[in-house]
């Protein structure tokens, strides 16, 4: 059983695990339409920080994805991209993080 906390997002957590199964494979060849064909949903605001990330002064770039119907204090999920610049980049999974952003309940 796949441990699912995003609803609606299925397709997406399959594609990332490392199982060859036909059911993970369809999700991994579903991914690029998935991707291709998303739209910034209207209201989504999309902030981009630096933060310093270590005592050395080292500054790394976040973004933040709060979606329109986000409460006064909506729950907060790190998506850290980890393709060790071999595959994919930040900026691929953004429709990915407005996704997670706007189905996980707040």
């Amino acid at each position: 059983m796949i441990c699912n906390p995003c609803p609606g997002f299925e397709t997406v957590m399959l594609a990332a695990r490392k199982e060859d199964t036909p059911e993970v494979r369809r999700a991994q060849e579903a991914i690029p339409a998935l991707a291709g064909n998303f739209q910034i949903p209207e209201g989504m605001r999309i902030e981009t920080r630096t933060v310093p990330v270590d005592d050395r002064g080292t500054l790394r770039e976040m973004k933040i994805y709060v979606p329109e119907n986000a409460g006064p204090c909506p729950p907060i999920v790190m998506d850290l991209h980890g393709g060790g610049w071999r595959s994919g980049n930040p900026e691929g999974d953004t429709w990915r993080c407005i996704e997670m952003a706007c189905k996980i309940p707040a």
